[in-house]
């Protein structure tokens, strides 16, 4: 690896599994301390453990980003913790596997939640600390 991102931090949403598990490792071994965020703690935890055997740098933290609480308590504790924040991964998402006539209105809003008001929250909450 060329250690492109070394001594940035990052934060991965949806970091458990998939693509956001496949961002956190690769930040890691390029050098960045990661924030491996999610709702799924024994995954993200999982995450961070592989990470930390490879001799990489990263902490899990709990974050639904469809909740605007989580994401001032996840940027709150990567400004306590790393006073910094670099590089932001809004990877978290999910997606209705049904026809659009059979999707309820709770589905639909919760489908919304995540991939569109999730990212707006998190740049919202992440950008001021990233210009700092």
């Amino acid at each position: 690896m060329m250690k492109r991102v070394t001594g940035k931090v990052a934060l991965v949403t949806g970091g458990a599994m998939g693509m956001g598990k496949s961002h956190s490792e690769l930040l890691a071994a390029e050098g960045a301390k990661v924030f491996v965020c999610d709702i799924d703690v024994e995954n993200g935890k999982q995450v961070v453990e592989a990470i930390r055997s490879q001799g990489g740098d990263a902490e899990f933290l709990r974050l639904d980003v469809s909740n605007e609480a989580d994401w001032k308590a996840a940027v709150t504790s990567i400004k306590e913790k790393a006073d910094r924040l670099d590089i932001l991964v809004n990877n978290a998402g999910t997606l209705i596997l049904k026809p659009v006539h059979e999707t309820s209105n709770e589905e639909w809003d919760r489908t919304f939640d995540i991939n569109v008001r999730g990212t707006f929250l998190g740049i919202r909450e992440a950008v001021p600390l990233m210009q700092e």
